[in-house]
């Protein structure tokens, strides 16, 4: 008899480093960069996207604060 487990999944939360238990990842917070890495002449050489897995908790936090950096930068612009 064979009795399949399937594999399991740990996800960290990259900001506060805590376990994100299935219940806690209600909004399963996945942010990603998508940038290029460039030269030193300023050219793009190879793809230097980022990527973070983040709790509910944590999603929220850095939400917020990338919603009030460009708040303030359309702002500064808007002047």
């Amino acid at each position: 008899m064979i009795k399949k487990i399937p594999a399991r999944d740990d996800i960290y939360c990259d900001r506060c480093g805590k376990l994100c238990e299935p219940s806690d990842r209600r909004q399963n917070g996945h942010l990603t960069v998508n940038q290029d890495a460039l030269d030193y002449q300023g050219c793009a050489v190879a793809d230097g996207t980022v990527k973070f897995d983040l709790c509910d908790s944590c999603l929220y936090i850095v939400s917020s604060a990338i919603n009030e950096a460009m708040k303030k930068r359309i702002e500064t612009i808007a002047d």
